[in-house]
């Protein structure tokens, strides 16, 4: 006893010391003497007996725990029934997400011994709740009759028990998350959150202006972690999937309870962050990535030569005619992408041997690349159980065979695919229909198989210098490349074609960002009519396309039907060299446009508000798109996620005779948005206000780009000797009008123009107002 009390009071000095603005509360039955530090500004957990809980924001109870369970031999193990309680145990620690509290509870069920704890990390470095589940022994024949419920349940909430008016945003299905994705009201009958093996995390927020927000996903062991909703008892679980049916003893499976009191859309991006440094994912793989970075051209579902060549010729010479269309215009293409027509499959469609056929390259995948100069990304679904490279094949690696399909179980299976196709230009490989994989091979009741499988293919491309695209990835997979750098793109929407609804990615591309992914999504058309398409049909906003591409910050690959692209509209996009002239990151959904969806779905809607900006030399510069708007709304900069000030902001419908109106915008002048379409999209750009002399002198950029001052464009911005001076960059003799706002004289335009030298680099003096080429 002497001994618990010296470690709990050289806690309370040394954490009192750390932080002054904290407090000190009681925890634990009324008669134990165990403290924990306590903030008015945090999530709080309290435990009752045997591991039951609540967790309170601002002394609010938002969450009141169900049963902990586990199964085994077809029997349900619960708490409060015929799981058995064992032991309790208090401690305090510091990890690498830094110093918390735990509560462990010990259960038995048979022979067998379960740990649940909880460990309470201390805001504001770590706003986090750990909840651990912890298995001692080999458990086996553990699989639920579904796969789509969970074999251990800790966290559990009790729905019924939750009385705060709050909303929730969850993940699920394919792309990453964004098929399936749901809204709606938290609590007594929540039935409409995703669960089973697509589930992803859910995002729960109260109805504030600002809302506080909590994010619950898996913490670990992603691809077998899963989210089951109890619709007899109105509970919701977190857990290991229904299907694995053996636990290795010394098994452990966490989930993260995350908060945030800065709105939804920032406590996400604080709560990737914290999942990124944790899993040390290194984000130079995604910022070097080729395919991110430039322009390419894409022939995958959607395309014009999609399944389709030009009539009467091979796929090899329709690419040929299409670098030769390209070279003409000067379409600057700096890669190209052979989608799922190229390779021979087996039965069901699956991958038989990935290489090209001799019907679509007659000379081989190497000699397209010797003609084109163009590097690769390429596509590849499921492995068929007829694959060449099986030993059960007669190849010469281990695979796992599932009629009709497969999984490969060695690394040096991908170390040698991914060796051979660098020979033919591979930069990017396009890992797609990872569900179909996944959900129809032994990776649904293996507890290991998932995670081995992705980061074998995750540490081979790595090895060999390549990056990895993610399609048709459910949540699970997009967590997963946590583990895995060499990840650094994922699809955020459905399937392009000419006309549908795919362009609507300012959620999901929320959730990929967070993770280190820059979101695609996915190819599209410049012109609104190619004729001779196989799918009979027009494009009607193709600039909706376009600008939704580049606002991605994911990789930009129109599809068109060769001398049909609209080379003005897709250069709107990049430099003379294709390099992408993009935000700092990617555009995505204001809170207001989320809660409205959870809370008010009947309402007229606000349409797709998405903000984003680009900072250069610590000015930031903001951007606001609107579209497919149904009422008018107003709007204030907090509302927008624009937290920096001074600013105003300004429309792109200029009428270049005439002066351009600028709002002075704070919290209590906001932007009106009205008449925001899909085919009259709004963009609107915000600028510091930059004292020149006795001049406010604002900094709009490119009025020719969707992003008109981009972090790949304008180096630094310096403000000496009454003059605002800017460091571009571009290619040789490419010529670029950088233009400002005199907003002072009646926000008048002054405009510069340059043309790079050799160098790439030029030097824009406001006052003078001139260009000087380095």
């Amino acid at each position: 006893m002497v001994v618990a009390w010296i470690v709990v009071l050289g806690y309370f000095v040394l954490s009192a010391l750390c932080d002054s603005t904290l407090r000190w509360r009681k925890y634990g039955d009324d008669q134990s003497n165990n403290w924990r530090k306590y903030d008015e500004e945090q999530f709080d957990i309290q435990f009752k007996e045997q591991g039951a809980f609540t967790i309170s924001y601002d002394q609010d109870v938002w969450f009141s725990s169900g049963p902990m369970f586990v199964r085994k031999d077809e029997t349900s193990y619960k708490t409060g029934d015929n799981l058995k309680f064992v032991t309790s145990q208090t401690s305090f620690g510091q990890d690498e997400l830094g110093r918390y509290v735990s509560n462990l509870y010990r259960f038995s069920y048979g022979p067998n011994l379960v740990d649940f704890s909880a460990r309470q990390y201390t805001a504001p470095k770590t706003p986090a709740i750990i909840f651990s589940q912890y298995f001692h022994n080999d458990s086996l024949h553990v699989a639920a009759l579904n796969v789509n419920e969970i074999v251990s349940g800790f966290p559990t909430f009790d729905l019924r028990g939750s009385f705060m008016n709050l909303g929730f945003l969850s993940f699920g299905g394919r792309m990453i998350g964004d098929t399936e994705k749901k809204f709606g009201r938290w609590g007594k009958g929540a039935a409409k959150i995703n669960t089973g093996i697509t589930s992803g995390p859910v995002v729960i927020f109260n109805n504030k202006i600002q809302p506080v927000t909590v994010i619950i996903s898996p913490f670990s062991e992603f691809m077998v972690g899963s989210v089951a909703h109890d619709l007899v008892n109105d509970t919701v679980g977190w857990g290991i999937m229904g299907g694995v049916d053996h636990i290795p003893a010394g098994t452990s499976y966490e989930t993260m309870f995350y908060y945030g009191m800065d709105g939804i859309n920032k406590t996400i991006g604080q709560w990737g962050k914290l999942m990124r440094d944790y899993y040390r994912k290194d984000e130079d793989y995604r910022r070097a990535d080729l395919t991110v970075n430039y322009l390419g051209y894409w022939t995958d579902n959607g395309a014009y030569y999609y399944y389709q060549t030009e009539p009467n010729l091979t796929y090899e010479q329709t690419i040929l005619d299409i670098k030769q269309e390209a070279d003409s215009q000067k379409i600057p293409y700096r890669y190209l992408q052979y989608d799922s027509w190229f390779y021979p499959k087996g039965p069901e469609g699956g991958v038989k041997t990935w290489e090209p056929t001799a019907e679509t390259f007659p000379d081989g995948f190497l000699y397209m690349y010797n003609q084109t100069g163009w590097p690769s990304a390429a596509h590849n679904r499921w492995w068929s159980s007829t694959t060449t490279y099986a030993i059960q094949n007669g190849g010469n690696y281990q695979f796992i065979l599932d009629p009709p399909k497969a999984i490969p179980t060695e690394e040096e299976f991908w170390e040698f695919l991914f060796n051979d196709a660098k020979k033919w230009g591979l930069i990017l490989y396009e890992q797609d229909w990872l569900d179909v994989e996944f959900n129809q091979t032994a990776t649904l009741t293996d507890l290991k198989l998932g995670r081995t499988w992705l980061n074998q293919m995750g540490q081979a491309a790595a090895n060999n210098g390549l990056t990895i695209q993610y399609c048709m990835a459910n949540p699970r997979h997009a967590l997963q490349s946590l583990e895995n750098s060499a990840v650094t793109q994922a699809r955020v929407s459905n399937d392009y074609q000419p006309g549908n609804e795919q362009w609507r990615i300012g959620v999901s591309s929320m959730f990929a960002d967070a993770l280190g992914l820059a979101p695609y999504k996915d190819t599209f058309w410049t012109t609104q009519t190619e004729t001779g398409n196989k799918y009979g049909k027009d494009e009607p906003f193709p600039a909706l396309e376009a600008v939704v591409a580049t606002l991605s910050t994911g990789p930009v690959g129109p599809s068109d039907k060769i001398s049909s692209t609209n080379v003005t509209l897709l250069m709107r996009c990049c430099n003379q060299d294709g390099l992408i002239l993009k935000p700092s990151r990617p555009a995505v959904a204001i809170d207001k446009q989320i809660m409205q969806a959870a809370f008010n779905p009947t309402q007229n809607s606000t349409g797709e508000i998405w903000s984003t900006y680009t900072i250069v030399s610590g000015y930031p510069f903001g951007l606001v798109f609107a579209a497919d708007q149904e009422s008018e709304i107003s709007l204030n900069r907090s509302e927008i996620g624009f937290t920096f000030q001074p600013m105003v902001i300004f429309s792109t419908m200029i009428d270049r005779s005439e002066k351009i109106e600028v709002l002075n915008f704070t919290q209590t002048t906001p932007l009106v948005l009205s008449k925001c379409s899909k085919s009259e999209f709004c963009l609107y750009y915000t600028s510091p206000v930059f004292s020149v002399g006795s001049s406010s002198v604002l900094i709009y950029g490119e009025e020719d780009k969707w992003v008109p001052m981009s972090p790949q464009r304008v180096l630094r911005i310096a403000t000496l000797n009454s003059d605002i001076i800017l460091t571009v960059k571009g290619s040789f003799e490419e010529t670029v009008k950088f233009t400002f706002i005199e907003w002072s004289s009646g926000s008048s335009l002054r405009s510069v123009t340059c043309t790079f030298g050799p160098s790439g680099q030029a030097v824009i003096r406001y006052s003078s107002p001139k260009c000087e080429t380095q």
